[in-house]
């Protein structure tokens, strides 16, 4: 078959045409994988960034929060202040109450033992108990609570609970800071005690 010049330069233009069009969807396709991979590295980043944002609501209690926290409890020691402490803190010796006794339980709640103030002597049957806040680093926790915490580490499983009359009243003027449901701490008036369970 003969060739004319016009048609080779057809033939030549044709394969330039195809070479680029495919160098041009090849580059598309790299470009769309680069994004794609760009996104996914954003979703873990911001996956991991949530997981160290705090909860903040209303949350039941679990199961291991629920056997660590309901028994009898003593009042250890001064344990420290919130950032913003006030007039009631009692600062620097905090609330007398050194020695005085909770109970924490599913059906009773009492703070009668709170013998030197009668204000936070409570008794509650069939309390309503919930989370109110729960973080994992210490970051977060100052940053919400403004509360620095000795011997906390990122990892930490902090839980802020809170006590009421039933699900339809506002929580008593005092709660709780469970530490990886190894250490239980009682927050009052940006007061904090450390309390030891009494075992029966």
């Amino acid at each position: 078959m003969k060739v004319t010049y016009k048609g080779s330069i057809f033939l030549i233009a044709a394969i330039l045409c195809f070479s680029l069009v495919r160098c041009e969807n090849l580059s598309v396709s790299e470009n769309q994988q680069r994004d794609i991979e760009n996104v996914m590295d954003t979703e873990n980043i911001i996956e991991k960034d949530d997981e160290s944002e705090p909860r903040i609501g209303e949350f039941p209690l679990s199961e291991s929060t629920k056997k660590f926290l309901f028994g009898k409890w003593k009042v250890k020691r001064l344990f420290g202040f919130y950032e913003s402490w006030n007039d009631e803190s009692e600062y620097p010796k905090g609330q007398d109450i050194i020695g005085d006794e909770l109970i924490i339980q599913p059906e009773t709640f009492s703070s009668m033992g709170l013998r030197k103030y009668k204000a936070y002597q409570k008794r509650l049957s069939d309390p309503y108990y919930y989370v109110c806040e729960s973080f994992n680093d210490i970051d977060s926790l100052y940053r919400v609570e403004k509360l620095l915490i000795p011997g906390l580490k990122d990892g930490d499983e902090i839980e802020v609970i809170n006590v009421a009359r039933n699900t339809n009243e506002i929580p008593e003027p005092f709660g709780f800071i469970c530490i990886d449901n190894k250490r239980l701490l009682l927050s009052m008036e940006a007061t904090l005690f450390e309390l030891d369970k009494i075992l029966e």
